[in-house]
């Protein structure tokens, strides 16, 4: 695996509110893979060669995407694509994708997921087996990103995620790429930062983002909770959570991101790359939000 820069990220003698400054200096965030109209909007909020994630959805193939991947790139912004293993048809379908993103949009970094389809569509039934198929070596791409979860996923126990990180850790280190890890979205602090010296304590050189959701309508947050996992989590916030955000009508990044902050405050965590935010369709108004918030600090 690739060794990061020494002192990306050494909060041995930042305050919280330094910590939480670095971590909003090197945010990004999602876009929908239909949402290329925003790209222009989003690079006027941030600093150019930012990270911009483009979701792999359900009902949209990987070619669908290509628009907002080149719209990015050429709005001085990377594009990260995601891949869903198990939502991808056939080989062709990603070899024709890899070409088109890496050769003419400037893609050097993916997330590769598994999908939440039950059954595979086409030849991956995991991001493990998208990483081994030949196109991904022969791309160009530089850096992989894999998913961590600090709840319990819904269907694969924590063991077998384990096993299968290590296994995909191994391989793309040994292609020569980068590896950095998202962890996924979750709303208690506390297994945010668990998950975090987990993740630290057993890849030490291996970059974390700390994904935490964008300012986003709670029935938005409420709906995505319910399909990916993370309903009791969700369900106790509101349940425990102060009168202000039993009233709100959307989320506040905060919520989750001092608490962070100051965790990290004391500890050197060099593998802390920064903060990356599911927009759930929001990405301008992420982006606001972010460059808002940087410009108080």
């Amino acid at each position: 695996m690739s060794e990061l820069p020494a002192g990306r990220y050494n909060s041995a003698a930042l305050s919280g509110e330094t910590a939480l400054a670095q971590l909003l200096s090197n945010a990004s965030v999602e876009l929908g893979p239909n949402r290329a109209q925003d790209a222009t909007a989003i690079a006027a909020k941030l600093p150019q060669g930012t990270s911009v994630f483009i979701s792999h959805l359900p009902r949209h193939s990987l070619a669908q995407s290509l628009s907002a991947v080149q719209s990015l790139h050429e709005a001085g912004l990377h594009p990260v694509p995601h891949i869903a293993a198990r939502r991808v048809v056939s080989r062709e379908e990603l070899t024709a994708f890899l070409r088109t993103a890496c050769g003419r949009a400037g893609v050097r970094r993916l997330l590769l997921i598994g999908g939440d389809l039950g059954d595979a569509a086409g030849p991956y039934n995991d991001a493990e087996a998208v990483l081994a198929d030949p196109a991904v070596a022969d791309t160009g791409l530089e850096e992989i990103s894999f998913a961590v979860y600090p709840e319990e996923h819904p269907c694969i126990p924590a063991h077998q995620l384990e096993d299968a990180l290590d296994r995909k850790i191994t391989r793309a280190s040994a292609m020569g790429l980068s590896v950095s890890l998202v962890t996924q979205l979750c709303f208690t602090p506390e297994r945010i930062t668990a998950c975090i010296d987990t993740v630290a304590a057993r890849y030490p050189l291996v970059a974390q983002h700390i994904g935490v959701a964008g300012p986003t309508s709670l029935m938005s947050l409420a709906r995505y909770a319910q399909t990916c996992g993370v309903a009791n989590s969700f369900g106790s916030l509101v349940r425990m959570g102060s009168k202000s955000f039993r009233l709100a009508t959307s989320s506040d990044p905060l919520r989750e991101l001092v608490p962070v902050a100051a965790h990290l405050t004391g500890r050197n965590r060099p593998n802390i790359a920064g903060a990356h935010f599911f927009a759930f369709g929001g990405a301008i108004a992420t982006a606001d939000w972010i460059a808002n918030e940087m410009a108080k600090r």
